[in-house]
């Protein structure tokens, strides 16, 4: 059962990839008091796929009585919300385990059910900012800018939701008991960029963000657009600069003075290239490379990425092994034919549809394990068959719930 509003809807839609039956629950009308009309028609037609429908009015006894009647059924129970927002829905674990033992009772909060910070606010920005990662999305003394799409945040929590279901589910198998899993949205975050703590492993003490300063820049324009390059240095990934620079060279646009540098025997700094402390500037112009070279050699560049097109770039780079990479819009990864190769997107009404395209699966398999049920339909769509099979209702009761605007 997924009761979950945008914060969630992605763990069911996985659940659903993955061949399990999930029943989105939804009020009557479609939408206003349940916590799924949150999501545009866009994210919603996304997260709802392969899902099916079914219509409850929880707010009447009726509806209530219909709701205890699912979890009875269920293997898994998706919420999200904060502890205020799930308390009001009145389905809490403890009384729904004495019903259904074996229920998996997935909870996906802020900052979970529990803690001083269990109640407070939320918003996508918010999850990012408490999980420390924008700290690192600056640029000297400037202020954070934020990542990524508007929901990013809480993905990452909604596809821990379905990891976590997973392994209860293992267990369940062992024991034949159901669990209770409690996501915070913050800790998704903090495990998903745990990997930032890790950079003084290549390179001295790291600077506190606000002292942090930048080497190269890591975003050039081109003649059409954009690139992420990163200038890379040490033993370990100086080589890739090396051939960069030969590069230059080889088109006629790198100063001499810049030719005699091997970038291996440069301080190492971390693979972002972002930021460094300030000691490793130092050990730059020890070895040469003070703020005016690298001021020269950074305006030699700019011109260079000016000269060349995207594409031709991206070819190139790749023929010489180099970190580059184009900053790609929307439309540009939708026309991409690696995308279409391995079936990124696909048109929920058949491929010879010219209506608009959905992101596909998450992963490929072979053989290819993975359901396609198509859409769920208009809210509801699924009562009939959801409220037979799993609560055993007549055609009877469920038109006289139907008429009483119950479902």
């Amino acid at each position: 059962m997924d009761l979950t509003d945008v914060r969630g809807m992605l763990a069911g839609r996985v659940f659903a990839d993955l061949g399990a039956e999930v029943v989105a629950v939804e009020p009557p009308t479609g939408g206003g008091e349940w916590p799924v009309s949150w999501a545009r028609p866009e994210q919603w037609s996304v997260l709802s796929y392969n899902k099916k429908s079914v219509t409850c009015d929880a707010g009447r006894p009726e509806g209530r009585h219909l709701l205890d009647e699912l979890c009875r059924g269920a293997d898994f129970l998706l919420l999200s919300g904060a502890p205020a927002e799930l308390e009001a829905l009145d389905l809490g674990y403890e009384r729904l385990a004495k019903a259904n033992p074996g229920l998996i009772y997935v909870t996906m909060s802020p900052f979970g059910l529990t803690g001083p910070k269990a109640d407070y606010a939320d918003s996508d920005l918010i999850v990012w900012a408490a999980s420390g990662t924008l700290s690192r999305n600056r640029v000297g003394s400037r202020v954070p800018i934020r990542i990524s799409s508007p929901l990013h945040g809480y993905f990452h929590g909604a596809v821990e939701a379905v990891a976590g279901a997973l392994l209860a589910l293992a267990e369940r198998a062992r024991s034949g008991r159901g669990q209770h899993v409690d996501i915070s949205f913050q800790n998704s975050m903090v495990f998903a960029n745990m990997l930032q703590g890790l950079y003084p492993l290549v390179n001295d003490v790291a600077a506190p963000p606000d002292q942090a300063v930048t080497i190269f820049p890591t975003v050039w324009r081109t003649s059409d657009g954009y690139v992420q390059f990163t200038l890379t240095t040490g033993p370990a990934t100086g080589h890739f600069s090396n051939g960069f620079i030969r590069w230059m060279d080889e088109a006629g646009m790198l100063p001499e003075e810049f030719a005699v540098f091997d970038w291996r025997d440069l301080p190492q700094t971390s693979g972002s290239g972002l930021s460094s402390s300030g000691s490793t500037l130092e050990r730059f112009a020890a070895a040469g490379l003070d703020q005016a070279k690298r001021s020269r050699l950074e305006e030699a560049i700019r011109r260079f990425f000016l000269t060349l097109g995207t594409r031709d770039l991206l070819a190139s780079a790749h023929e010489r092994r180099l970190l580059l990479s184009p900053i790609f819009s929307v439309a540009d990864v939708y026309a991409n034919p690696h995308h279409a190769e391995r079936g990124l997107w696909f048109s929920p009404e058949g491929p010879a549809s010219d209506g608009p395209r959905l992101v596909g699966r998450f992963a490929r398999t072979v053989p290819d394990g993975f359901q396609d049920r198509g859409g769920p339909g208009e809210p509801g769509s699924a009562n009939a068959d959801i409220y037979r099979r799993w609560v055993g209702l007549s055609d009877g009761d469920i038109e006289a719930l139907r008429a009483n605007g119950v479902i």
